[in-house]
């Protein structure tokens, strides 16, 4: 799959639709910009039961760069890496004490095996995907395992893995027109602040029964899209401009593709 002329592979309309929103891609933040929760506080509110860190190795701003910069770095052990990705991704309190109260050695063990270049992203994902549907990483799902892949994995190596996430599998199935990354979605009836209709919304999540092949499907996607954007565009910015953002005010491209998802159903 993805092994012809990358433009043949997207929706015309819909990769019209990015282009234009997107001239140029976003950026990495860099410095002391922070991203996500920050480390100490997120891992020191979670279960008596979790493993101790050393807290200087994930001390002060941690954004994008400095955990690339990490995962270098051999001072810094693979737990605490975890931890600062973990926290950098906002993970739900929730999940990170169902995650914490288990034994972390599996995990910690795939986590080193990837770092250390030992295994390609398809690989990665079906450890972690393993470890999963037994049940051993309760509480850390695709969007979060692939989270780790991509910060984990060397550069200059084999590719890279990117990250899974619901706005990222919605981006590549909306550009593909087609599923390539599986989804499971529940559409739901709410009245929103200020109105006196009840309205449609729709949540998604990648489903934990995506395979290390749809995996690297998605991953291949991104990459044939960096290339069709130009030469300022790189795999991972054009993953982090698919990304947008959210809140109250969403990105445009995020507000497109949740109108057009809502749309389908």
């Amino acid at each position: 799959m993805f092994e012809t002329n990358p433009s043949t592979l997207f929706d015309e309309i819909q990769l019209g639709t990015f282009q234009e929103m997107h001239p140029s891609p976003a950026a990495f933040a860099k410095g002391e910009q922070t991203e996500g929760s920050e480390p100490i506080a997120w891992y020191a509110g979670g279960p008596a039961s979790r493993p101790s860190i050393d807290e200087i190795q994930i001390s002060g701003a941690i954004n994008r760069t400095r955990l690339i910069a990490m995962q270098a770095d051999p001072q810094i052990c693979t737990l605490e890496l975890c931890v600062a990705i973990l926290a950098w991704g906002g993970m739900n309190r929730g999940n990170r004490d169902h995650l914490f109260r288990q034994p972390v050695a599996a995990w910690i063990e795939v986590a080193s095996a990837i770092r250390a270049g030992e295994l390609s992203r398809s690989e990665a994902f079906d450890a972690f995907a393993r470890l999963y549907h037994q049940k051993a990483i309760k509480g850390m799902r695709p969007a979060y395992f692939t989270k780790l892949i991509y910060f984990l994995m060397p550069r200059g190596g084999t590719p890279i893995g990117y990250i899974m996430d619901q706005w990222l599998g919605c981006s590549v199935n909306l550009l593909c027109g087609q599923e390539i990354v599986k989804m499971d979605h529940k559409l739901d009836w709410g009245q929103k602040r200020g109105s006196d209709k009840p309205e449609r919304s729709l949540t998604s999540h990648v489903s934990a029964w995506n395979t290390g092949r749809d995996y690297q499907h998605f991953c291949n996607a991104i990459e044939a899209l960096a290339l069709i954007m130009g030469p300022n565009w790189t795999p991972e910015t054009t993953e982090l401009t698919l990304m947008s953002h959210g809140g109250h005010q969403p990105g445009a491209w995020r507000a497109h593709v949740k109108n057009e998802r809502l749309a389908r159903f």
